[in-house]
């Protein structure tokens, strides 16, 4: 269908969002089918994080439930993203790599009010730019071949999710729209602990691989992982 989000991607924009995943990777000096917390790409791209409601501005009203995150420009033109700290930890990563594409395909210079906040509704007005952050943060969270290398570990749905931090929907999203779910319907190894199968080895939890990077300032994972274990 012509509205489909995936029809509003320019010529070649999925393939380069695969490679723009794997190569923040290897800047990083992981495995391009490793996690990537959306914590360590905001440090290596220089961009803070501030959690919301701890984030104060008579510039930016207070968050909705519905709202996830904005990208704000300060006077010297330099994005930070601010992120609804209440949503799970699965939700924010989402949120704060969708903002982070947003920066990455330089959105936000298109907005000539530094220090004023660009949350999705007023973004909305280009639905192109709301198409390519979406498929790149999803590339970034759950780049294809972090999937191909999940299909061949047999990973059950529950310990992708455990494992990259993501949330169930992006999972099922990453596997339709990279064709990695027909590729496993094919090959015929469902099972009832998870669509892909039995796991082979035991994989290390998104939490714990947290504790192992630098987190960009304003983040609080700790107090993110009890909001969301609650």
């Amino acid at each position: 269908m012509a509205n489909k989000k995936s029809d509003l991607l320019p010529r070649g924009f999925k393939a380069r969002a695969e490679r723009t995943a794997e190569d923040f990777r290897k800047e990083l000096s992981l495995a391009v089918h490793a996690p990537l917390p959306s914590s360590v790409l905001a440090t290596h791209l220089k961009v803070d994080l501030c959690p919301h409601p701890s984030f104060h501005s008579s510039k930016y009203p207070p968050f909705s439930d519905e709202c996830s995150g904005a990208t704000i420009l300060d006077a010297y033109g330099k994005p930070f993203i601010v992120y609804n700290v209440l949503h799970s930890l699965a939700r924010q990563e989402s949120t704060l790599m969708h903002e982070l594409a947003h920066i990455i395909c330089k959105h936000f210079e298109e907005n000539p009010y530094p220090g004023i906040a660009i949350p999705d509704n007023l973004r909305g007005h280009n639905p192109r730019h709301e198409a390519e952050a979406a498929y790149l943060g999803g590339c970034l969270q759950l780049p294809r071949v972090a999937l191909v290398h999940i299909f061949k570990q047999r990973m059950t749905e529950d310990q992708i999710i455990e494992v990259y931090g993501a949330s169930l929907e992006m999972v099922r999203y990453r596997m339709r729209i990279t064709g990695v779910m027909k590729q496993m319907k094919k090959s015929e190894i469902n099972n009832s602990s998870g669509f892909i199968g039995v796991p082979i080895s035991q994989p290390i939890p998104f939490q714990q691989i947290l504790q192992f990077y630098p987190l960009s300032s304003g983040r609080d994972f700790e107090h993110q992982a009890q909001s969301f274990a609650s």
